[in-house]
């Protein structure tokens, strides 16, 4: 049995599959192209890689809709090819984290196609299936991605319930039958060798008792579904029996994907003693630029960042323990997100890594995110393949915005900004395939890349791997791990800094977010640890003048 919090000491990396390496040229990524570039993951440093799902799936919501949770999609590979991956991964001291959806399934899942030939059989207690009223959907909630969270069941008067798109219908965490489902599945994938799972959308499992229809929030007359099913009373039952029957009895590692969880009950979510997870995803800072909506544009600047940041580590005391991110799937390029035009280049990105890498908490790393992948600003939405970058762009041309304002706010946002085929070399379709891609390479696949970043010691990518083994493996390890994190300097202007202390030892990160410079008494702090200018020493130790986006880490 692993260690009790063992995960503290992990750095993730999180590999969407599909976009990685494709083996064999059909443009798809899979399991043995990840296999092939063991190698490269290992140079990181990290300690476990998160695999986005694999699963059987029509990939009506790229894969994230199931609809075989024991077999692997042809896709993706085979059962053995996971398997062999798993060990191997374990070889070289890496831990293999699944992607487990529960809260719903795929409208093609054996289940759900015996619910709909009988909406009032026994699988149809499987999902929220319900009579229509009035020639309409059973209630007014809204679905995440527009329009009822209510489809209709063809030839009778039953409907379904969806909080995210038509394919992917709710499961009934209310039924024990369903429950001990999956269970069954979730313990088959730990006794396969496993090491955890992020779970998706995990709080959504309770739904408001009733299914009441509720006060419209829209000109549709709809109620946005996510308020009346992310974290409703009553589901701290199904996550702790949930842990007890599964991961809490190897001490797995766990990450919810956890919206609407409040400050009052973070502890019951995250705590190092007793969490229903080892830890949720701090989206403290996500989207932080936008509303539900990604027209719904939001000022913002550091002092934002540094105050959610704050926040955090306020709310986590010293039992909380978040997953740190910036990026991941479905989420934007952090360059481009969280620094202005000035700042996206090679100091703006080694800046940001600073400081995720130094926080408290476990780190993930996202594919790309390591040699700085951007961005894509593709003409046509048709171009785009995530489903939500469509109902926003119908979204935003529904309120009266011309095409150009709209497509700015997919190239702001899109999920296939973080979806594009890895940037592996200046080969054709950036070295991913010998085939035509999925998506389209990102057009920069020629500046920014491994090949080119793996010849220059200066470059992002050895930046990353240093400031991992800083974080692992150095004499440094253990305050970077479970040393406080207090937040100093707040009264200056774009300057995030911050101090890890334990038992004495104390490390300063200091971040410049700006493009001009800052003078900065430095106090006892005078050894220099990593400066992504390359600044080796001090030349005055009373003080430091930090350069545009410089960030710096001293002792």
């Amino acid at each position: 049995m692993a260690e009790k919090n063992w995960y503290k000491n992990a750095v993730v990396y999180q590999l969407y599959p599909k976009s990685f390496y494709d083996s064999n040229g059909d443009g798809i990524g899979d399991i043995r192209g990840i296999i092939q570039k063991l190698d490269y993951i290992q140079s990181l440093g990290v300690t476990v890689i998160w695999l986005c799902p694999v699963y059987c799936s029509p990939m009506k919501d790229n894969g994230y809709d199931i609809s075989d949770y024991y077999r692997i999609d042809p896709s993706f590979g085979n059962n053995d090819d996971l398997d062999e991956l798993i060990e191997l991964s374990r070889a070289r001291g890496i831990g293999v984290v699944m992607d487990m959806v529960v809260n719903h399934c795929s409208d093609q899942h054996e289940w759900f196609q015996k619910a709909i030939a009988d909406p009032e059989g026994p699988f149809a207690d499987y999902f929220y299936i319900r009579k229509g009223q009035q020639s309409g959907p059973p209630n007014n909630w809204r679905c995440w991605f527009g329009g009822s969270a209510w489809e209709p069941i063809e030839n009778t008067p039953y409907y379904y319930l969806h909080v995210f798109t038509k394919q992917q219908p709710d499961l009934n965490w209310e039924n024990p039958k369903l429950r001990e489902e999956i269970f069954r599945i979730m313990n088959f994938w730990l006794d396969k060798g496993v090491v955890g799972f992020r779970l998706d959308a995990i709080t959504d499992l309770k739904k408001l008792p009733g299914l009441p229809s509720l006060p419209p929030d829209g000109e549709d007359g709809l109620a946005a579904v996510n308020r009346w099913t992310e974290n409703v009373p009553g589901i701290g039952a199904f996550l702790s029996e949930m842990k007890e029957r599964t991961y809490g009895r190897v001490n797995a590692m766990t990450v919810g994907e956890a919206g609407g969880v409040k400050a009052g009950e973070l502890m019951d979510y995250i705590s190092l003693d007793d969490g229903y997870f080892s830890m949720i995803f701090d989206f403290s800072i996500s989207r932080v630029n936008v509303g539900f909506y990604w027209c719904d544009v939001l000022d913002w600047n550091t002092e934002t960042l540094k105050q959610r940041l704050q926040q955090t580590v306020k709310q986590n005391g010293s039992l909380g323990w978040m997953g740190i991110v910036l990026e991941n799937h479905d989420q934007p390029r952090c360059i481009d997100h969280f620094l202005p035009e000035s700042g996206r280049n090679f100091y703006g990105a080694s800046l940001l890594a600073l400081m995720q890498l130094m926080r408290r908490g476990t780190p993930f790393v996202y594919q790309g995110q390591e040699i700085g992948m951007r961005n894509v600003a593709w003409a046509d939405i048709q171009e785009y393949d995530d489903v939500s970058s469509h109902s926003q762009y119908q979204e935003a041309k529904r309120r009266g915005f011309s095409d150009a304002q709209a497509m700015a706010f997919i190239h702001s946002m899109s999920r296939d900004n973080s979806r594009t085929p890895f940037q592996w070399s200046s080969a054709l379709s950036a070295g991913f395939t010998t085939g035509k891609p999925w998506l389209k390479a990102n057009e920069q696949y020629a500046q920014i890349n491994v090949e080119k970043q793996e010849q220059d010691q200066r470059s992002l990518l050895n930046w990353y791997r240093k400031l991992i083994k800083l974080r692992t493996s150095s004499p440094w390890t253990e305050v970077l791990i479970d040393g406080s994190e207090e937040y100093v300097y707040q009264e200056i202007p774009n300057l995030l800094a911050y101090v890890r202390e334990l038992n004495g030892q104390k490390l300063f990160i200091l971040c410049n977010f700006q493009d001009r410079e800052q003078v900065l008494a430095l106090g006892t702090f005078q050894t220099i640890l990593a400066d992504n200018y390359g600044r080796a020493c001090l030349t005055d130790g009373q003080k430091i003048t930090l350069r545009p986006y410089e960030a710096v880490l001293l002792a």
